[in-house]
């Protein structure tokens, strides 16, 4: 049984869907900040190179070509709506990523109401790269709730989830860079694939603990 299931609503429960709520969009705006894209930022987005270890001629297969603190803050997403679907149940879950977009949504909107003359340079990416990114996580969050795997969300959908993103974000964007596409997609797919392995499995020990009490 879910920890917080809704036949026992109450504000306990009310309370966990907001906190999920927040890390939802917490994560969101922190990988934004934390990409090359922001125009400006708190946090540092220089390239991530610890992991680069091929010789200069393939320079594609290097991580740091794309690697930022934002694409490894975005690999709590899966985490979260693996421990939300879980505790919440998959109803739930998909109501806090609903409630997660919308505020996200409605904030960048008035920001580019409000201040968009101000920005002298583009605070996102091209359109096409935008659809993209927001058509793809809505598809594997979709998946997630749904479970990839059993009846209930568990470790194993955050992961495939994370390696499903790196899949079809990096084949929907092949016209970009046809000569780094491939190259990209095995890197990416690796980096995210194991990140979440180590996000999601300790994550998940937690949460089944506390279910169980």
């Amino acid at each position: 049984m879910n920890r917080y299931a809704p036949q026992r609503a109450g504000f306990s429960f009310v309370l966990a869907m907001m906190l999920f709520v927040v890390a939802r969009v917490g994560v969101l705006i922190l990988a934004y900040f934390g990409s090359a894209i922001a125009p400006v930022s708190f946090i540092d987005a220089s390239p991530i190179t610890l992991l680069d270890v091929f010789p200069a001629q393939y320079w594609a297969w290097q991580p740091g070509y794309w690697l930022t603190p934002g694409h490894l803050i975005l690999m709590l997403s899966w985490p979260l709506i693996m421990v939300s679907g879980r505790m919440l149940g998959r109803a739930n879950a998909a109501l806090i990523s609903l409630m997660a977009w919308s505020i996200v949504g409605a904030a960048l909107g008035f920001v580019l109401v409000k201040f968009g003359p101000l920005f002298t340079v583009s605070p996102l990416p091209p359109d096409e790269i935008t659809a993209v990114f927001v058509l793809v996580m809505i598809v594997v969050e979709f998946l997630a709730w749904r479970g990839f795997v059993g009846f209930s969300p568990g470790p194993a959908d955050a992961v495939i989830g994370a390696i499903v993103y790196s899949i079809l974000f990096n084949a929907l964007t092949y016209w970009l860079d046809p000569q780094q596409a491939l190259p990209r997609l095995v890197v990416q797919t690796l980096i995210f694939g194991l990140g979440t392995i180590i996000i999601a499995y300790p994550l998940s020990l937690v949460v089944r603990q506390r279910i169980a009490r």
